[in-house]
């Protein structure tokens, strides 16, 4: 058993590079503001949260008292030891000239050891919330990143490094993680792993998409949650209302082509040409940043 272990020991590391380190344990306390705006504070962690799980190596527990609840301040019982990291962002609003927001995100990674607090902070600043929460992916990397090296050398690999396993073969779902765009209505399309993401449109709405393969090359993008009339903004408000609601889930069918393109077709709700709305099929294209 153990000259077999040895032998796919080395089969993989001659084609594949992972991580053997255990996964790094991580304590998740939600977002801390002070801001009015609960519902986009909400919306905040709860994305963090996910995030925090779609990262390879890192082993979450979500420590929320409640996950609706936002803090004012982090909780006496967030303690951090040398095995484990305290995780929780700061976000601060300020007003600016006329309707104008800047939003100040801070993430902070807290660890014990021989009984002294060590913290770590990435800040950064955002005109607009959409662009805080689709930018955050790569500073929580950056922090957890730093953390681990210092905390447990240079000889590891990162925490958030994809493992891979002997056998792995074919289209891997997780490579289309990361922003696209193809879509002229939207201004970002985001894949997480895990096969969810979502699409942030140009007036604002946001669709939840759930992302599966279907083949060697095959992908489909689905709808999920409640229809939204915004969705379909190239057609005309007062006739997409009164038939968005029953409307079916819209759906991407795609091929892909290379690692940065989806090329297929997208049902959805179309304008017939005769005044009719109704459902039909568009060809679209979509690009990876």
């Amino acid at each position: 058993m153990k000259k077999l272990s040895a032998i796919l020991t080395a089969v993989i590391l001659t084609s594949l590079t992972f991580i053997c380190a255990a996964p790094v344990q991580l304590d998740y306390y939600g977002v801390i503001s002070e801001s009015a705006d609960s519902n986009m504070l909400k919306m905040a962690q709860d994305f963090f949260f996910t995030q925090l799980n779609a990262i390879d190596g890192i082993s979450v527990q979500d420590k929320r008292p409640d996950t609706g609840t936002i803090l004012r301040s982090l909780p006496e019982t967030a303690a951090g030891s040398a095995k484990k990291i305290t995780f929780y962002a700061e976000i601060t609003e300020e007003k600016k000239e006329g309707d104008a927001v800047l939003w100040s995100c801070s993430f902070i990674a807290k660890t014990m050891a021989s009984s002294e607090e060590t913290a770590w902070k990435k800040t950064k600043e955002y005109d607009s919330y959409y662009k805080m929460l689709t930018n955050s992916k790569d500073t929580i990397h950056e922090l957890l990143n730093t953390v681990k090296e210092n905390t447990r050398g240079a000889e590891s690999s990162s925490p958030y490094s994809k493992t891979m396993t002997a056998g792995q073969e074919g289209f891997d779902i997780e490579t289309l993680s990361g922003t696209w765009n193809g879509e002229p209505f939207a201004d970002k399309i985001v894949i997480l792993r895990g096969g969810r993401g979502f699409i942030i449109f140009k007036n604002g709405a946001t669709m939840n998409i759930s992302v599966s393969s279907e083949g060697n090359s095959s992908v489909k993008v689905r709808q999920t949650g409640k229809t939204n009339a915004s969705f379909y903004p190239d057609l005309p408000r007062e006739k997409v209302l009164s038939v968005a609601a029953t409307a079916s889930p819209i759906e991407w069918s795609f091929t892909l082509k290379g690692n940065d393109m989806l090329s297929g077709t997208k049902t959805t709700l179309i304008d017939d040409n005769l005044g009719n709305i109704t459902t039909g099929t568009q060809k679209v294209t979509w690009y990876k940043k």
